[in-house]
């Protein structure tokens, strides 16, 4: 009877030790999720902003590419060197945030 009680004890501890450990592994795979997740959205921001970049100044490398000088002296240089400004600010910000 002796013998029965300590073997249930063992494996109690035994399936105790198991639980821990997987817990651990869950949190770790929780930690590694999130941290993935974070990159996927950063990396996902960049591409945003690089898009909208292209987007707002094609007509004006256009315009440029095919000797369109009126539609090029309409276009806000400045706006374009701001924005252009801001992305890369942007990229340095994120490239911070994601070296862990």
């Amino acid at each position: 009877m002796a013998m029965d009680v300590e073997a249930a004890l063992k494996w109690n501890r035994r399936e105790k030790r198991q639980m821990r450990k997987l817990q651990r592994a869950v949190r770790e795979k929780d930690r590694e999720r999130a941290s993935l997740k974070r990159k996927k959205e950063d990396m996902v921001a960049k591409e945003a902003a690089k898009q909208k970049v292209v987007d707002e100044f094609m007509p004006f490398f256009v315009a440029i590419a095919n000797n369109d000088m009126e539609t090029a002296q309409n276009f806000d240089e400045t706006a374009m060197m701001n924005t252009i400004r801001t992305t890369l600010n942007d990229g340095e910000v994120h490239a911070g945030h994601n070296a862990d």
